[in-house]
């Protein structure tokens, strides 16, 4: 949903019935984005009886209204297991993207789960452990994700970070965020190092506008004819 190309009548998720039931893609795990809305509890439906189908209710946290937001998480959680909901922020461009879904999709389950443990669908218990599954295990376990890997990954960039950044304070990294516009209408945003950006500027300059122009939104080389350097 929000892309006025899309035809919102075609997007039912249950038109995927012909394919979950095909043998050929029987062992194909199908996420369904976005929570499906506003076809959520046919989505839900889906999640329940086909072993091959998630759901991730992203870009619908935090884009709709609150109430919104709690209603379609509701309704993914009336008929799928709580291991095949997760969570995305759906994040792009901006840094404040992934924060506002991060933000809203942790008050979001707490709502939904609090009520579920008013109404003895949950116990207590059970509703830390669904909200640790939402939003981390169950994602995890989907992609087969090497929790190891990944915490030895982010320790080896702030090793490097402070490898090659001595003085920088630790909590405070000094970070220029670049944003601009290319030329297909898409925005666009890169964080630097401050004394990186500091140093480019100083021996090479920057054309804004060409910069803002040059860069395309299919790959971060820039586009023909624009002149830029890789600097």
């Amino acid at each position: 949903f929000g892309d006025k190309d899309l035809d919102l009548r075609l997007a039912n998720p249950l038109h995927l019935r012909s394919i979950l039931e095909d043998d050929r893609f029987k062992n194909c795990r199908i996420v369904l984005l976005h929570a499906s809305y506003p076809y959520s509890k046919e989505a839900s439906y889906l999640a329940s009886i086909y072993p091959q189908v998630y759901l991730d209710f992203g870009l619908a946290v935090p884009k709709l209204s609150v109430h919104g937001m709690v209603s379609a998480v509701k309704e993914l959680l009336e008929l799928a297991p709580l291991n095949k909901v997760m969570f995305s922020t759906d994040g792009y461009a901006f840094p404040e993207t992934f924060y506002l879904g991060t933000k809203w999709a942790r008050e979001v389950i707490t709502s939904v789960l609090c009520d579920a443990c008013d109404s003895g669908d949950l116990s207590i218990h059970e509703a830390f452990e669904a909200a640790h599954n939402i939003l981390r295990g169950n994602a995890i376990n989907l992609y087969n994700l090497d929790e190891g890997t990944t915490k030895s990954m982010m320790f080896k960039m702030v090793a490097d970070f402070r490898a090659l950044y001595p003085d920088a304070k630790e909590g405070k990294p000094k970070l220029i965020r670049l944003l601009w516009v290319d030329s297909s209408g898409q925005r666009r945003c890169r964080v630097v190092p401050e004394n990186r950006f500091y140093q480019v500027v100083m021996d090479h300059g920057v054309g804004l506008t060409c910069a803002c122009m040059g860069m395309t939104s299919g790959s971060d080389s820039p586009a023909e004819g624009s002149y830029l350097t890789a600097v």
